[in-house]
This record gives C-alpha cells, sequence and structure tokens, in this order.
C-alpha cells in the first residue's frame, strides 16, 4: 500500500525533492556568502546588537535551509528504495535539536543585549511585547522538537518498508 500510493505521487515527489534542494543549498550558499562579507566590512564598524542580529539571523536561515535539504533527501530516498539515506536525513534530529537550542540562545542573547544596551521602564506594552517573543519563541521550539522527533522514526519506517516490499 505504502508502494502504490509512492507510486501514484512519484512526479510530485520528484519536483519536490528537486525543489526543496534547490532552495536549500541555494539558501545555504547566499547565506554564507553574505555573512562572510557583511562580517568582514562589519568588522572595524562594529555595534553591538546589529551585528549579533546578523550573524543569528543568518545562521537561522541556514539551519532552516538544513531542513530542507533533509526534506529532499526524504522525498529521494522513498521513491528510490536503493538510495542510502543522505547526510541531512541521517543526521536530522540532530540538527533540529541543535536549530531548537539555537533558537532558545538566540533569544537569550539578544534579550540580553537589549536590556543591556537599551534600559528602559518595563510598562505593559514593553511585558506584552516580550510576552509575545517568548510565546513565539517557545511554539518554534515545540516545531523543532515536534520534527525532531519525526525524523528520529523516519528512518526506521523507511527501513521496514524496504524489507517489506
Amino acid at each position: 500500500m505504502f508502494r502504490e500510493l509512492i507510486d501514484q505521487h512519484k512526479r510530485f515527489l520528484g519536483i519536490l525533492a528537486s525543489m526543496f534542494q534547490i532552495a536549500g543549498w541555494a539558501t545555504i550558499t547566499l547565506m554564507a556568502v553574505d555573512l562572510a562579507v557583511t562580517v568582514s566590512e562589519m568588522i572595524g564598524d562594529v555595534e553591538g546588537l546589529g551585528i549579533v542580529e546578523f550573524v543569528f539571523s543568518r545562521c537561522a536561515w541556514m539551519m532552516f535551509a538544513f531542513i530542507l535539504c533533509g526534506f529532499a533527501q526524504f522525498a529521494r530516498c522513498v521513491l528510490n528504495s536503493t538510495q542510502y539515506p543522505g547526510w541531512f536525513l541521517r543526521h536530522g534530529t540532530e540538527l533540529l535539536y541543535t536549530y531548537a537550542v539555537f533558537l532558545v540562545a538566540t533569544h537569550v542573547i539578544t534579550q540580553v543585549l537589549v536590556f543591556r544596551l537599551y534600559p528602559r521602564e518595563m510598562d505593559w506594552t514593553f511585558l506584552i511585547h516580550e510576552l509575545i517573543r517568548i510565546l513565539t519563541m517557545l511554539v518554534s521550539l515545540l516545531i523543532m522538537v515536534s520534527l525532531a522527533e519525526t525524523a528520529r522514526r523516519i528512518l526506521p519506517i523507511i527501513k521496514v518498508s524496504r524489507t517489506s516490499s
């Protein structure tokens, strides 16, 4: 049944895998080049929070691109029953947990820098804004952990589906 479903959607899965792979590698390349060029330009002209937010945002995009490459490898692995899972798929759990830790670290570091560089009174609007930021970070964290747990269970499912074919 699993193989029949794959055969019905073979063309779509192939296109999807190609799109994910192109988008993933293009994003990794663009963010790495952007990070290198911008950091080299900012070396003598560093403003605390600006460079930290810039570096974290580029690294977050690169982690997202790694996830796209993992999805591409999953689709290719499902399509081609003889293909061994690629590096991104085999290490998807570690990448997703690293991304989750990265999200929390980014939030904590930027908040510490914001409070140190721009001290201000804690009025209601500030507290609501911070609560929204914390909730957004927690939702992102939940999504990354859920995807990591799903990725951890995917490879055994693929192995079982190949032996039952």
